[in-house]
């Protein structure tokens, strides 16, 4: 193991992002005493559709990663099984089910986190988890419930992919849009909806230049920053604020590419990670990483968020989140997920993948053996399949990790050592 004790050049701009969001969260907990809404949303990223009509929204990912990054997650993890759930029950359900009931049960948590209960869930689920979440926290809450199915497997062709947009916008006019009005107590803004999304549509262009620079060596940012910057496409879509901190985060890091800086010193070995972010053991892993010079460059969590800025249009907004929301989802499946990396190889120079195998989302973990193998047999990158979860530590051994990590290095540097002949 290393003794090695490197200092990871932090980027200042990100600074702003954790005030943000700290600010945001408590106003959605002061939202009952103000007279505000609060929608608690599930699955892939149409927070817009709620957040632009002036309804409070929390997303379960992003409300676990907050928990999680805060070592606050065991109080509420001990609320959804004393409710009966599984240790590896999806820890984003675990975590939005140990909160709502926490409040029905009159369980006291940290102020931090003690989040009002929903006026709405809005789920547009990736997996059947997410559709019983949603179905559960409405029986259990009383709030209504929008469910919506985007469908997007089996999608490989163009008309496939025209015929799931096709099915989806038709769910959000029928379905979404109606219980919105419902619960906010007025018509829908389609105006405010499209003035959001041509915000976050500026925001990523920006991001999407941001990463472009992570082709460069040294790379200038970790995939973990890019992850910290998710927010503005999330819960704080189309906010004050979001495309200033993209133009302030991309001006750091070009000024890091133009005078050699990377986020690793002396970087040595460019990785590609796979499979969500693990949020709660970030210091742990991020440790083990920087102390061996190796940088996570690209990976497929935090780039799913609307990364084809040409679908996103604010002049014809439904049919926009629709395109979007299923072009996101195409990467969950193992055949889309594996040309994407491939091409990450090639134009991020990578020298080998991180593959976390979440026991808790089996969704994501599917095919990644296929993705490993490919890459291998195309570019000889080798990769590394370990268990570790999101949020829930109790899957992650931390021995064993570092252990297996050296191997990898030790195989990435005979490769390389291989093709100098």
């Amino acid at each position: 193991m290393s003794d090695v004790k490197v200092k990871r050049n932090e980027l200042e701009s990100l600074k702003w992002m954790g005030k943000a969001i700290d600010e945001y969260f408590a106003e959605v907990r002061r939202a009952p005493e103000e007279g505000k809404k609060v929608c608690w949303h599930i699955a892939v990223p149409g927070t817009l559709m709620t957040t632009s009509q002036g309804i409070l929204t929390i997303m379960h990912a992003h409300v676990a990663a907050y928990i999680g990054a805060r070592h606050l997650m065991k109080e509420v993890f001990e609320v959804s099984e004393d409710e009966g759930f599984l240790s590896n029950t999806c820890c984003y359900m675990r975590t939005f089910v140990g909160l709502a009931m926490a409040k029905v049960n009159g369980v006291k948590l940290p102020p931090q986190i003690d989040f009002p209960l929903p006026d709405l869930i809005n789920c547009m689920g990736e997996c059947q988890e997410q559709f019983t979440m949603a179905e559960l926290l409405s029986h259990k809450t009383g709030a209504p419930a929008i469910i919506i199915d985007p469908n997007p497997s089996g999608c490989v062709t163009k008309e496939d992919f025209d015929e799931r947009v096709k099915y989806l916008e038709k769910q959000l006019k029928e379905v979404a849009i109606p219980m919105i009005e419902k619960v906010s107590g007025h018509r829908y803004d389609y105006a405010a909806l499209s003035e959001a999304m041509a915000v976050m549509k500026k925001c990523a262009i920006l991001r999407n230049k941001c990463v472009a620079l992570q082709a460069h060596r040294p790379a200038p940012m970790t995939l973990f920053d890019l992850g910290v910057g998710l927010a503005p496409f999330i819960v704080l879509q189309g906010k004050p604020g979001t495309v200033e901190f993209y133009e302030r985060f991309l001006a750091e890091l070009e000024d890091r590419v133009a005078k050699g800086i990377g986020a690793v010193p002396d970087e040595k070995y460019r990785l590609y990670w796979d499979n969500y972010t693990m949020w709660r053991l970030l210091g742990v892993v991020g440790r083990e990483l920087i102390n061996h010079h190796a940088n996570i460059v690209i990976g497929r969590y935090p780039l799913a968020f609307y990364p084809d800025v040409e679908l996103i249009d604010p002049e014809n907004p439904l049919h926009s989140l629709a395109e979007c929301n299923v072009s996101m989802l195409k990467t969950l499946y193992p055949h889309w997920a594996s040309e994407m990396v491939n091409d990450y190889v090639e134009k991020f120079d990578l020298d080998g993948l991180l593959m976390p195998a979440s026991p808790t989302c089996r969704m994501f973990d599917i095919g990644q053996h296929d993705i490993v193998d490919a890459c291998e047999r195309k570019h000889g990158v080798p990769g590394l399949i370990f268990e570790g979860d999101m949020v829930d530590i109790a899957f992650f051994n931390e021995a064993q990790f570092k252990t297996r990590f050296e191997a990898f290095l030790e195989t990435i540097d005979a490769r390389k050592k291989w093709r100098r002949g």
